[in-house]
């Protein structure tokens, strides 16, 4: 039968252990393999946070890379996600924008850090808006932006930094707002 064993010191079909399955006609309690997400500590016990398992087997789960975390029972690398905190390496900018902040509505503030990483060559988690502050001055109004960008190592946050020009957050951000 599917999910059990037959245990030869006992003669009898035995279950497979919790959260595993096996072939038919298998002999062996080690034939028995965990279920996905699962890993082996003799009953099957779910990944553990900051690892994922992808496939069926009594093998360990991997560990996600560096600076980054998954839930309990991650599926794939990509539940690893990034904890931008935790970086090591992260470019700094401030932004002055020539509106008012009740200008800088949550689509525009979206359009934004899309730019920022299009601008950077790096995917929308890694850029964070920290501080939004309004500013006046006589008869002009602003609103100067804390960004932060992750980068992967420090060759990366220098090409961030070499890319992240007024021209090209501009370009991108007319691309934004034209599609």
């Amino acid at each position: 039968m599917v999910d059990t064993y037959k245990d030869v010191h006992v003669g009898v079909c035995l279950d497979s252990p919790l959260h595993s399955s096996s072939p038919t006609n298998t002999s062996e309690r080690s034939d028995c393999v965990c279920n996905i997400v699962f890993t082996a500590n003799g009953v099957g016990a779910l990944c553990a946070a900051g690892t994922y398992k992808i496939s069926a087997a009594s093998a360990a789960c991997s560990p996600c890379l560096k600076g980054a975390n998954s839930p309990e029972g991650g599926r794939h690398s990509s539940d690893c996600v990034k904890n931008i905190e935790k970086m090591q390496y992260v470019v700094t900018m401030q932004v002055n924008l020539p509106m008012f902040i009740t200008e800088f509505t949550n689509d525009k503030l979206s359009l934004f850090k899309q730019a920022i990483a299009a601008a950077a060559g790096v995917g929308i988690k890694q850029v964070q808006i920290k501080i939004i502050v309004s500013m006046s001055q006589r008869r002009s109004q602003s609103i100067t932006i804390k960004v932060q960008v992750a980068a992967d190592d420090g060759t990366q946050a220098l090409s961030i930094v070499q890319l992240l020009t007024n021209n090209t957050i501009n370009d991108e951000m007319y691309q934004e707002c034209t599609t």
